[in-house]
């Protein structure tokens, strides 16, 4: 899974959460690799996560992660 990040000059990593569009530093919405080509094909930045096989077959649409530390 991944999620994709924002990075602003002068601001901390922030990470998409797709309730209400907002950027959050303390959650964020890990998305199914299966969708990895979308997000790379906008431009956008995306950042690896590690979960189980049955964590994304379990979560096809994604799901929140909570707490990120990188």
């Amino acid at each position: 899974m991944f999620v994709v990040c924002y990075k602003a000059p002068g601001k901390p990593i922030r990470y998409f959460h797709p309730d209400g569009l907002r950027k959050t530093i303390k959650t964020a919405w890990a998305f199914p690799e299966t969708a990895r080509a979308k997000f790379e094909a906008a431009g956008l930045k995306l950042r690896s996560i590690e979960v189980t096989p049955m964590a994304e077959a379990m979560y096809p649409q994604g799901c929140q992660k909570n707490k990120i530390r990188w």
